[in-house]
């Protein structure tokens, strides 16, 4: 899925956006968008931080380290 991601950037010659994945991004994605500039990448952490921080009616019940 990251690497789907990474190749559409490509393609589209993206300026600015969002990348949302419930995964992680590969170093690789997370340095070319470091070059494009307004490109905001959510990995599943972050959303999930996001979604208690407002109020999603999500709740953590647990973590398993990976």
């Amino acid at each position: 899925m990251e690497y789907v991601l990474f190749v559409n950037l490509q393609v589209a010659t993206a300026r600015k956006g969002v990348l949302i994945t419930t995964s992680s991004f590969t170093l690789d994605a997370r340095e070319y968008t470091k070059g494009i500039g307004n490109i905001l990448m959510i990995d599943g952490e972050k959303l999930a931080e996001l979604m208690i921080k407002y109020g999603m009616r999500v709740t953590e019940v647990s973590r398993f380290p990976l």
